[in-house]
């Protein structure tokens, strides 16, 4: 059964209490949420300052909603906002439901939002998030918008080393310096590792992969030994 799917994988996020949302009359919005677009009784977290509504979402969320509703390709635009969270579309549409309902939950979906994309019970995606800190998104915002590991710790008040565990999860490499620096694709990430373990310097990789040397000194640090 799904139920069973879903919560029969582990979870290795921060333990938080039990959702306590309150089921609302048909049509009204949660406190602090605005109406989605796409059904008058689903509402989305607002995002605009001040607690009002400013067309619910941002650009990327939006557009991967249509692509898990209706199917519709996403922007360029997504697919960065996406990989600078360590996620690829094609990976996510590819996903099991209960990985899909894990990765949308960290990326910010409230439990209510997955239900009515995923098509689920309400109850099945408030079970499987449960183990699952609803904060743990503004790890990756604070990621995707080039904060170091140490300014997502402040802002957050997650521990440095729960911030490097949730990014080298996805694959990310921290930030160690305010701002962006480009996400490397797997195949770029195997190419550093494999030129690492050959004994090639830091540098020459940065040089002939179009990394950083942080980014290079950390995936070895990470994942690799030299044979």
């Amino acid at each position: 059964d799904l139920r069973g799917q879903v919560l029969g994988e582990d979870s290795t996020a921060v333990e938080r209490p039990q959702p306590t949302d309150t089921p609302l009359e048909e049509g009204l919005p949660r406190e602090g949420h605005c109406n989605m677009p796409h059904s008058p009784t689903t509402v989305h977290p607002m995002t605009s300052p001040g607690g009002t509504c400013s067309s619910d979402w941002p650009d990327w969320m939006e557009d991967v909603e249509d692509a898990l509703l209706d199917g519709r390709p996403v922007t360029e635009t997504t697919r960065t906002e996406l990989a600078r969270r360590g996620v690829r579309i094609a990976d996510l549409l590819d996903m099991t439901e209960s990985g899909k309902v894990r990765q949308l939950y960290e990326l910010g979906w409230t439990a209510p939002d997955i239900a009515i994309a995923l098509g689920l019970e309400d109850d099945v995606v408030e079970d499987a998030v449960s183990r699952i800190d609803p904060d743990t998104h503004r790890v990756l915002d604070g990621h995707a918008a080039g904060q170091t590991a140490q300014q997502i710790h402040k802002d957050t008040g997650f521990s440095r080393a729960w911030v490097y565990k949730v990014l080298q999860r996805r694959g990310l490499t921290p930030n160690v310096q305010l701002g962006r620096a480009k996400e490397l694709t797997a195949r770029k990430r195997a190419e550093v590792l494999r030129r690492w373990r050959s004994g090639d310097p830091a540098t020459a990789i940065a040089r002939t992969t179009g990394a950083t040397v942080h980014q290079v000194n950390y995936i070895a640090r990470t994942e690799g030994r030299r044979s």
